[in-house]
């Protein structure tokens, strides 16, 4: 696949999707496809702690979209600065300014914006490569809340900082998550991470609930370890009130409860990701 280059964009105003493999990005991207919605570029941001499957999965997307619409999915790298390029760079590396300067960072304290890893391996590049270009993101109906922090504008200027042709088309079809799920396994697209997680990203995210710990712990041991050992190497919990020994307590609860139902019912999804020919144009959602 193509490897993007950050400014590579500036002669004309450009249709960009953002794909992070997820099921909303993915059910977004499928959808504009059926509908034949214009599509110049697709961006994929990396942050080097996706699930191996995810990989796989954009990269079938990719061959995908070539093969329909003559555009592949293009892997954008996070930002490289002083503090380095990567998660463990920056995890062990030093805060600067502040009352923890000079301090090892850590865990992430704050909550997306504020993520220093979804700054540097999302939002930085993500800035660079969309301004001024029409940019598309999967953010559901019921994540109103979400779109409405994007869209608020700053007091000063009149504009938001991070709305900058921002288009929301599952809010616009009146999609939710749910919907976005129940397109893919209908397409033939969802993988069971799709349907074991209400939300995939980075697995070693502290935001994710408890809930998508315990999936962690029982489905995929050696990255729930990767967590356990950058724990015992932190200054701050992994996320409040939750530490190592918290951690060993949900992983040890994780294997004693079983499977939940959701990963169960994904068992009988992942079949490679085949589109089914000639796809109708589906009604979902309210």
């Amino acid at each position: 696949m193509k490897q993007l280059k950050l400014l590579e964009y500036r002669k004309e105003k450009l249709h960009i999707v953002s794909f992070s493999g997820g099921k909303d990005s993915a059910a977004m991207l499928l959808r504009m496809i059926e509908l034949g919605d214009p599509i110049d570029k697709i961006i994929f941001f990396d942050t080097g702690k996706e699930f191996p499957e995810l990989y796989d999965y954009v990269k079938r997307m990719s061959a995908y979209t070539k093969e329909t619409i003559g555009v592949e999915v293009e892997w954008i790298q996070p930002h490289a600065t002083k503090s380095g390029a990567t998660f463990e760079d920056w995890f062990y590396g030093k805060r600067v300014g502040g009352f923890h300067d000079g301090k090892q960072r850590g865990w992430p304290m704050a909550k997306d914006p504020g993520c220093w890893w979804s700054r540097q391996s999302k939002m930085v590049p993500g800035n660079k490569i969309c301004n001024g270009h029409y940019r598309y993101l999967g953010f559901a109906k019921n994540e109103e809340k979400r779109v409405k922090f994007y869209k608020t504008p700053n007091p000063r200027t009149g504009k938001s900082k991070h709305d900058d042709g921002h288009i929301y088309p599952m809010v616009d079809w009146d999609w939710n998550e749910e919907d976005a799920r129940e397109y893919l396994i209908e397409r033939g697209w969802a993988e069971p991470f799709h349907v074991q997680f209400n939300r995939t990203g980075c697995y070693l995210c502290p935001y994710q609930p408890v809930k998508s710990l315990k999936v962690l712990a029982r489905k995929y041991p050696h990255h729930y370890e990767e967590i356990l050992e950058l724990q015992k190497n932190s200054p701050n919990d992994f996320k409040p009130g939750i530490g190592y020994d918290e951690l060993l307590k949900i992983r040890e609860e994780a294997l004693a409860e079983g499977d939940s139902p959701e990963e169960t019912r994904a068992e009988g999804v992942g079949s490679g990701c085949p589109m089914k020919e000639a796809p109708s144009l589906i009604q979902i959602g309210g």
